[in-house]
């Protein structure tokens, strides 16, 4: 671990340039004043060997007095940055590592890194990214590999990553280059946003499709047929809506109660959307209504044939509460070339 601490200090190059300006500073000054002081004192050549070899020890000593009030302020200070760097290495809850640049191998990671994705550091150390396959994209790490040479560093970079378990987790990741153990290194922090991302996929969920059957709701039947005018106007193509409505579907919630209904709406739903193409879009728009939109109805779609078909998912029976309920509908239509809708 000591060897961690030591690579995550910059190294202090001011350092030994600060030590030769003071000591050629202080030995010049020294140098002259003391031998043009020491010629004026004493005329004994015995006296004055004697009293240069006393100054010539009294500047050793208060050299090496100086350079210990150097060393240690600076030792006192790099111990500092060192507990304080390897503290936050250690303790952060976000994942932090370091692997080596050209093979992605792991040297180095703390324990936020084995919370957020499930591994040990036997599992991880000495192993490469590739080999437990942790990034669901591999082109990420190319790219982010590429950034960071060509920039040193990198921030904010968006990815996925495979856990343990197989889960994916999202995560932010900053990072940049360092030297460590003699290798070209890439030291990063992940964030994990995992629960943000699902959180605002959730909240677009509820903004756009209904709780209850999963269908798109008025709002998303809004943008989605805005979109549909736009293009149908800029390409004269045609597009179809159809208004479905179920028969005195009240009736049923009062036999069965809420629900009860509730479950045959979903059941209805779920017809729908299992014959439907990928393309279409079924939309619940309040209660018993739903509207069907085809936004390239086939050449040779019968119209009329495909409203009954609709009508018999509608009708065929559905069981709830084990009773056989059979339901009846109506289907409208119509067929848009222009944005007037």
């Amino acid at each position: 671990m000591f060897s961690l601490k030591a690579n995550l200090i910059s190294k202090p190059y001011l350092f030994p340039l600060t030590l030769a300006l003071v000591y050629l500073c202080s030995g010049s000054i020294w140098i002259l004043f003391s031998d043009t002081l020491a010629s004026r004192l004493f005329v004994d050549p015995e006296v004055l060997k004697q009293v240069s070899i006393t100054k010539g020890f009294f500047f050793l000593l208060a050299t090496a007095y100086l350079l210990y009030l150097l060393i240690s302020g600076f030792y006192r200070e790099l111990m500092r940055s060192r507990d304080i760097f390897y503290g936050a290495f250690i303790t952060s809850p976000d994942s932090i590592n370091i692997n080596r640049l050209d093979d992605g191998v792991f040297l180095q990671v703390n324990e936020g890194f084995t919370v957020s994705t499930g591994y040990t550091m036997a599992d991880i150390l000495g192993k490469s990214s590739d080999e437990l396959n942790i990034w669901v994209d591999h082109e990420d790490r190319k790219r982010l590999a590429a950034a960071i040479q060509k920039k040193n560093e990198i921030r904010d970079f968006k990815s996925r990553f495979r856990r343990k378990d197989g889960s994916i987790a999202y995560g932010i990741m900053s990072a940049r280059l360092i030297k460590f153990d003699g290798n070209q290194c890439i030291i990063s922090i992940t964030r994990d946003v995992t629960k943000q991302i699902k959180a605002e996929a959730e909240l677009e969920k509820l903004s756009f499709y209904d709780p209850l059957t999963g269908l798109a709701n008025h709002r998303l039947l809004d943008d989605r047929l805005t979109q549909l005018v736009a293009l149908a106007n800029r390409e004269h193509r045609t597009f179809t809506v159809f208004f479905v409505g179920l028969h005195r579907f009240d009736i049923i919630m009062e036999a069965f109660g809420h629900r009860g209904g509730e479950e045959i709406l979903k059941t209805v739903s779920k017809r729908f959307k299992n014959v439907l193409r990928e393309t279409d879009i079924v939309a619940r728009l309040r209660g018993d209504e739903f509207v069907i939109v085809s936004p390239s109805p086939p050449r040779n779609l019968d119209i009329p044939v495909f409203g009954s078909k609709i009508l018999s998912l509608v009708s065929e029976v559905i069981s709830c509460d084990n009773l056989d309920v059979m339901l009846s509908g109506t289907i409208g239509r119509s067929e848009e070339h222009t944005s007037e809708l």
